[in-house]
């Protein structure tokens, strides 16, 4: 068996012999910037690891169908999450302490007429390193825990709600628990 480049296959003196030709395999190099360009295209991560709540002892599974999102890292029952990310979905931080839920948010969508209400978001805070995060509500959260979450947060104290303010999150005031009524019951506010 012998190995021929393209060119030589002309010339072969043996038309039997087999011949495998050289191909050159590129080598996928993290420095240059093609490279990792072409390795994020299209990549979407699922995560696949179930685990056990820090807070309440929940066993949560990670199935996508269940959850309706990709990277979970807070449990439905209690909604207490774990300090995984440094930017959404990269399982990067070192820090690895319990966050708390505080409050609810909504995200705002950009319509051509203005502003639009979008989905709402649970708002953490880490009790370890005390870093503030957003994280979307999953399909199969406990919409009684999220409305809990939202009226403990109308007392919330002013120095976490001038930090959340300084840090741009618009925290969901009394005059919004209507939109908080319809997003998790599809009811309608019926006491003013």
């Amino acid at each position: 068996m012998t190995t021929k480049s393209y060119r030589d296959r002309f010339f072969l003196e043996d038309d039997n012999a087999p011949v495998h030709y050289k191909t050159k395999q590129k080598k996928f190099n993290p420095d240059f910037p093609f490279d990792r360009k072409q390795k994020e295209i299209g990549r979407v991560i699922y995560d696949t690891q179930n685990f056990k709540c820090r807070n309440c002892g929940f066993f949560v599974t990670q199935n996508r169908e269940l959850s309706g999102v990709n990277n979970r890292n807070h449990c439905p029952r209690c909604l207490w999450s774990r300090h995984m990310d440094i930017t959404p979905g990269d399982r990067k931080s070192d820090c690895l302490s319990r966050m708390e839920p505080v409050g609810l948010t909504v995200k705002r969508v950009n319509k051509k007429y203005g502003c639009a209400v979008g989905e709402l978001m649970v708002i953490h805070v880490c009790t370890g390193c005390g870093k503030v995060s957003i994280n979307r509500i999953a399909a199969d959260d406990d919409p009684d825990v999220i409305h809990t979450i939202f009226t403990i947060s109308l007392e919330m104290p002013l120095e976490l709600r001038e930090r959340l303010t300084g840090e741009a999150i618009l925290l969901l005031q009394h005059e919004e628990r209507q939109i908080v009524r319809r997003q998790l019951y599809g009811l309608p506010d019926l006491a003013s």
